[in-house]
């Protein structure tokens, strides 16, 4: 049996196990993503479940298992995860859960955890739009995957795209206007805005879109653009994403209207 190991992790993923476990999947960040067991996890006096939040980072000593790792010693790194957060929870899981879709089991990416720790970090505090974030990691995960979003030429045509609105099409993975637009009714909208803040976002412009103003439906248009064109490519639907898009301004809650409670957040 392989020794006993330390590494640096982010919780994606946890589900209770037996009457007092929980089993982690743990984007470690120089052993990539493994199971763990945690045992007693449950326990109100545990000693190592607060070490092992869900979106937390923290260190962790593993001894390793046939298939699942025992967690014998954890710390968390990063402050507590605010929980009570629903929008930046929500933000959060659908970064795990793409995490999770995009990674191997034990195939380290380190360059990929310094921009996930990154992420949480941000959507963990209070000062920064979390679903501007999410669109960040969004944008920055499918470029790593080989499909940056063409926004410079029509996908259909070819023709150089305008300063005024068009389309996105995921399946195609870009932009398209006029006749081209029109021929795709399945494409999601993208105003002459939406398409300048995509072109910032190429340029990896970091000052000029954190100091961009949020309007209601420009933050929608580029996150439906941006995840969607992530999932597409993922091939399979982004955990969460559902419960973000009636999180938007103006979607509503039909379940409050009638005195129940929201869903609780992601697990």
């Amino acid at each position: 049996m392989p020794p006993p190991f330390a590494d640096e992790g982010i919780v994606l993923r946890r589900v209770d196990y037996g009457d007092t476990d929980r089993i982690l999947t743990v984007f470690t960040r120089d052993h990539g993503k493994v199971g763990v067991l945690v045992r007693g996890a449950r326990r109100p006096h545990s000693r190592l479940g607060p070490a092992v939040d869900l979106f937390s980072r923290c260190t962790i000593q593993l001894a390793p298992g046939r298939g699942l790792h025992i967690l014998t010693q954890g710390e968390r790194r990063s402050p507590p995860w605010p929980g009570g957060d629903l929008l930046r929870t929500t933000c959060a899981a659908v970064v795990a859960g793409a995490v999770d879709a995009l990674l191997e089991d034990r195939h380290p990416d380190p360059e990929l955890y310094a921009q996930v720790a990154a992420t949480l970090d941000r959507l963990g505090g209070s000062t920064h739009d979390a679903r501007a974030e999410l669109a960040w990691f969004a944008r920055a995960t499918a470029d790593r995957l080989g499909y940056r979003p063409e926004i410079d030429r029509c996908v259909a045509c070819g023709a150089a795209l305008v300063d005024r609105d068009a389309v996105f099409s995921p399946a195609r993975g870009g932009a398209l206007q006029g006749r081209c637009a029109a021929q795709e009714p399945a494409a999601l909208p993208c105003r002459a805005t939406t398409l300048r803040v995509l072109r910032c976002m190429a340029r990896d412009d970091r000052p000029t879109f954190d100091r961009l103003r949020w309007e209601p439906r420009l933050r929608d248009e580029l996150e439906e653009i941006l995840l969607s064109h992530l999932a597409h490519h993922l091939d399979r639907p982004l955990r969460a994403m559902e419960l973000l898009r009636r999180l938007r301004p103006g979607a509503g809650w039909p379940a409050l209207a009638g005195g129940e409670t929201p869903p609780p957040p992601p697990r």
